[in-house]
């Protein structure tokens, strides 16, 4: 585990259940959950939670259902880096990513 101002990361650590709805992480710019056993869907409140985030590690998990349409304001429109393949997702990246610059994605 490892924690720096405006990072969280928490990768490898066999962390089970869903994305905590609600979250307050305002100052995070990255957050990395990858190789855990999250699962359940992304909760639509999760955007709100990480406003200013810049890198989104959720890889290698079991979350299920789809990618939330607030996605595309990640971020406020200024996200780096999502990365949320090897899970159970369901359809694609909602419309509009084509268009954010500087994204690097994996689904």
């Amino acid at each position: 585990m490892f924690f720096q101002k405006g990072t969280f990361i928490v990768h490898h650590n066999n962390f089970s259940g869903g994305i905590p709805a609600g979250l307050n992480l305002e100052n995070l710019l990255t957050l990395d959950i990858s190789y855990n056993n999250i699962s359940q869907p992304i909760p639509y409140q999760f955007v709100d939670s990480v406003p200013g985030i810049k890198n989104l590690y959720l890889s290698h998990n079991r979350i299920s259902g789809t990618v939330p349409e607030d996605f595309i304001h990640l971020g406020k429109g200024r996200v780096y880096t999502i990365y949320l393949n090897n899970n159970q997702l369901s359809g694609g990246f909602p419309t509009g990513f084509e268009e954010t610059k500087h994204l690097s994605k994996s689904y």
